[in-house]
């Protein structure tokens, strides 16, 4: 009969004695609870730190069995990935004492077409994560995700108006100005509309370090909904007629460059006391060139990372 027990491979000594800052598990699938209701797929990285320079290795099995055990039950939260992570760093029985533990998934929305009673799903990126450093002895949380909207160029906009009224001008009779019927006549030409502004889908990169007195209250659904309001024109799903008109005018009462974009979120953010740190990134896809302009404000948080990243 062969033995299944041996000596523990982790303790062997080895020649290169230096510690190790983080070592786990990266992007293990899990079925997460977003909430009592909601279930969805999501890749969950554990990471401790290996303080002993003479420990060959951590016990990665006993971080697999952890995070199954953990989100596999409740709702995920901040404290759910507290719990799990301390248990992660005292699993390794003494030569851990940091550890990373992150979350990411996508959460589903039902939103409401703008003017008809149609409504669609939306996914956003929902991505939670909880640090804790034995030199502070102190836990850090982050959140992150990221918003689509349509931003419609000023400088566009405005050349598209002069040119319709240069147009206006040399064409519509003389003889015919001041005739309401007319000029809607005119108005209906094939030809009329010259020139349009160009418009293209963007995208709010956003990571935020919560206060640690508030990282239990935090929820990212409300957030998602205030960046999409002061953006003003957060992308559709399903659409009739009157909603895609609707979209047409909020795009031109609403004219932005990325500048613009990130101060509005910039703005939103600087206010919300719960926010200890944040990073925020706009992109804009440009349909006039083959290029993406971007802008980024940064209270703390450096680097640049996108949401999922």
């Amino acid at each position: 009969m062969y033995s299944l027990k041996s000596h523990d491979i982790s303790n062997e000594k080895q020649d290169y004695k230096l510690a190790i800052d983080s070592v786990g598990l990266q992007n293990v699938k899990i079925p997460v609870k977003l909430n009592t209701r909601i279930q969805n797929s999501a890749d969950v990285s554990l990471f401790v730190s290996l303080d002993s320079p003479f420990n060959r290795g951590i016990h990665m099995s006993r971080l697999y069995l952890i995070l199954h055990e953990h989100f596999s039950k409740k709702p995920l939260s901040f404290s759910l990935l507290k719990t799990a992570l301390i248990k992660g760093i005292k699993s390794q029985k003494g030569i851990s004492s940091s550890g990373s533990l992150q979350i990411k998934t996508k959460w589903p929305i039902l939103r409401k077409a703008l003017k008809s009673p149609l409504t669609g799903w939306r996914e956003y990126p929902y991505h939670l994560e909880v640090n804790y450093s034995a030199k502070t002895k102190q836990f850090e949380f982050l959140a992150s995700s990221e918003v689509l909207y349509s931003s419609t160029c000023p400088c566009s906009s405005s050349l598209s108006t002069q040119m319709i009224k240069n147009h206006l001008i040399k064409n519509f009779p003389k003889k015919e100005k001041g005739s309401k019927k007319e000029f809607l006549k005119y108005l209906n030409k094939e030809d009329f509309l010259i020139a349009t502004p160009h418009a293209q889908k963007s995208t709010a990169f956003f990571k935020i370090k919560l206060q640690i007195s508030t990282q239990n209250k935090f929820s990212m659904i409300p957030l998602i909904d205030q960046i999409e309001t002061c953006l003003g024109t957060p992308v559709q799903t399903a659409v009739k007629r009157e909603d895609e008109a609707e979209f047409a005018i909020k795009n031109a009462s609403n004219l932005m460059f990325c500048e613009d974009a990130v101060r509005r979120i910039g703005y939103l953010f600087k206010n919300k006391k719960e926010f200890k740190d944040y990073f925020i990134r706009v992109e804009h896809y440009e349909s006039l060139h083959p290029f993406t302009v971007q802008a980024s404000i940064a209270k703390g948080v450096k680097g640049g990372w996108k949401a999922y990243s």
